[in-house]
């Protein structure tokens, strides 16, 4: 955040924050869903909660719309190409997506 100065470093660094946190929170609750869409694969009992799967969804939807609503345009202005290449790569990697 050193290339963004005053309130708009603080205010990519809250969000980035949150976005974080979100990230924590989604993987938690994807762990739930997975588990038990991995009892149903391997034809084990398994009750899969719809509040839960609600849950995960709204949650996801947010997050996304918050990055590609906020944080994406933030960061191309910011940001040069090159730096925005080696996020995406990371982030791709993280994925599996080589």
């Amino acid at each position: 955040f050193e290339s963004v100065a005053g309130s708009d470093a603080v205010c990519l660094r809250e969000m980035a924050d949150g976005l974080l946190a979100d990230h924590e929170a989604l993987a938690r609750q994807w762990q739930t869903l997975r588990a038990v869409l991995r009892a149903v694969v391997e034809h084990q009992p398994a009750r899969l909660e719809a509040a839960a799967v609600q849950a995960f969804a709204e949650h996801y939807r947010a997050h996304i719309a918050l990055e590609e609503g906020e944080l994406f345009p933030m960061a191309e202005r910011w940001l040069s190409a090159q730096t925005l290449e080696a996020i995406g790569r990371t982030m791709r990697r993280r994925r599996g997506e080589g």
